[in-house]
């Protein structure tokens, strides 16, 4: 597993998360 793909996943799911809730 990479960080660099960890972020990208995190950064991603924080973006759906906000996305969706709004």
């Amino acid at each position: 597993m990479t960080n660099s793909n960890h972020t990208a996943v995190c950064r991603l799911a924080e973006m759906h998360h906000m996305t969706n809730s709004n």
